[in-house]
């Protein structure tokens, strides 16, 4: 598995969003002794606060793939930080082909405070007391990545479903994992374990068929890459 482009899109948010914060003038500074935030300061604070953000959900990712690498000798195949057509801007974080070649996993990444506990509220997910859109943007991108899945297939070929995980770095979660609104949400150290476990019988031919249309579905238009 190459592993290059992991967490690749995030940080070119993060590096857009610092190219945006610009300076604080004589004027800004001056006031932010005396405790005065000016508009330009406060939107340079919030530039940074998001870009900040940005780069954690990139640390995320790359731990992610750290993990999932492990897999590529048992005959997975992995894409990562590719956009997932129809969806704006959100990305595809990790997308697996598993060797029976049935399905393709939509990993999300979180690296989420050690404080707060990660558990559903009714159909709530929860990272302490802060209420999370995790869910309803997963289920987003595995509504469109599914679309855009059976619009390439050709005559014939295979029509994988998507399945999608929610991967939680750092925080704890409770009872070792859950589901919610047909999301797993797992503790990292968890992962390889219920990847494998969702694993039926082998078929390297049409495994590799389906990683060549997850491949094509998630080419990014600008670059030319290659899985292994």
């Amino acid at each position: 598995m190459n592993a290059d482009r992991a967490g690749a899109m995030i940080q070119a948010r993060a590096d857009e969003l610092r190219a945006q914060i610009r300076p604080l003038g004589l004027w800004a500074r001056f006031m932010g002794y005396f405790g005065v935030e000016t508009s330009a300061a406060r939107q340079a604070r919030e530039l940074a606060e998001e870009a900040d953000r940005c780069e954690v959900g990139g640390r995320g990712e790359r731990l992610t793939v750290e993990i999932v690498s492990a897999l590529g000798d048992d005959g997975w195949y992995g894409f990562w930080s590719r956009p997932i057509p129809g969806a704006k801007v959100a990305d595809a974080d990790t997308a697996l082909a598993p060797p029976c070649g049935t399905f393709i996993v939509l990993l999300d990444s979180k690296y989420w405070s050690s404080k707060g506990l990660v558990r559903a509220e009714g159909k709530v997910l929860k990272h302490g007391e802060r209420d999370c859109r995790d869910i309803r943007s997963i289920l987003f991108e595995t509504k469109m990545l599914t679309k855009a899945l059976r619009e390439a297939a050709e005559r014939g070929q295979p029509r994988p479903s998507v399945i999608p995980i929610i991967v939680v770095h750092n925080a704890p979660v409770a009872d070792e994992g859950f589901t919610l609104q047909d999301v797993r949400v797992l503790p990292a150290h968890r992962l390889l374990d219920e990847l494998r476990d969702l694993v039926g019988r082998r078929n390297p031919a049409l495994a590799a068929q389906v990683a060549e249309q997850a491949d094509r579905v998630l080419r990014d238009p600008s670059e030319e890459d290659e899985y292994e």
